[in-house]
């Protein structure tokens, strides 16, 4: 372990981080009878025509995709689609949203399902759409370095599929969203560089699947949640420049897979022992 007196300059790290058919009808004949006497019902099915279960895979695979575009469409309408930096093909009806619609990946050919959102410093303005969170399939939304305000909307926590969360670098206020606790996947939060205030949500513990927790350079305030010490997989936690004034809780010694630990630029006391923390590389301490 190496204790480092210094600690990079802000503008380093935040450079650092930057998806109905009809059915035939059923027939009956009159040789089709059960033992009973009753008439037995069978389906007369044209071939090459998809099954019952096929039919209704496509219908709804059919709603998702139109579920998508919709939230899609959304989204550029609340942030200033027009005014974007790189706003290629959005909104063209005879681009499907998955087949050039910029920063948007979906799944393969046979789901159309969006599964990336990656808008990066592209001049997104306004306030992000709660309809964001029936964006099912998503995996990976980044959308840092933008101008995006008010608060993180809570339907975020919806996203059962989400890895990769990116807020970083927005005028975004107001408190982080306990309903982020709910991203069993998530294995990346980046929210430096806001304006998010009040407590971190000890329900971030819940996030069993992350190895990076980005908080820094946020009017955070209170403690560090003994909670985050349930963050068994967590190899990167960067809380510095931040309001935290608490001791800093003897939890953090259950980070076992802990590589980095920055916690200057609060006012925080008293430095547990971290002895457990076996592959940490970098301690960037209390001050």
């Amino acid at each position: 372990m190496k204790l480092l007196g210094r600690y990079l300059s802000m503008g380093l790290l935040l450079a650092l981080m930057l998806a109905g058919m009809s059915l035939p009808s059923p027939a009956t004949r009159a040789d089709d009878h059960r033992n009973d006497g009753r008439s037995k019902v069978v389906v007369n099915t044209p071939p090459g025509s998809p099954t019952r279960k096929e039919s209704r895979t496509l219908a709804e695979r059919k709603l998702g995709e139109e579920l998508d575009r919709s939230v899609l469409t959304t989204l550029y309408q609340s942030t200033g689609g027009d005014h974007w930096k790189n706003q290629a093909n959005w909104l063209n009806n005879r681009v499907h949203h998955c087949d050039g619609w910029y920063g948007v990946t979906c799944t393969g050919d046979d789901v159309r399902r969006v599964v990336m959102l990656n808008l990066p410093a592209n001049q997104l303005c306004g306030e992000l759409p709660p309809e964001l969170g029936n964006l099912s399939r998503l995996r990976v939304m980044n959308l840092a370095a933008n101008q995006l305000s008010e608060g993180i909307p809570p339907e975020l926590g919806h996203l059962s599929r989400l890895q990769y969360l990116s807020l970083a670098a927005n005028p975004l206020t107001g408190p982080i969203p306990p309903d982020l606790g709910r991203l069993s996947q998530l294995e990346y939060l980046n929210l430096a560089g806001d304006q998010l205030s009040g407590n971190i949500p000890p329900e971030l513990g819940n996030l069993s699947n992350l190895r990076t927790l980005y908080l820094f350079a946020n009017p955070l305030s209170g403690e560090i949640p003994p909670e985050l010490g349930d963050l068994t997989q967590l190899q990167y936690l960067y809380l510095f420049a931040d309001q935290l004034n608490s001791d800093v809780p003897p939890e953090l010694n259950h980070l076992s897979n802990l590589q980095i630990l920055h916690l200057n630029q609060n006012q925080l006391t008293h430095l547990p022992d971290l002895e457990n923390l076996v592959h940490l590389q970098y301690l960037y301490p209390v001050s």
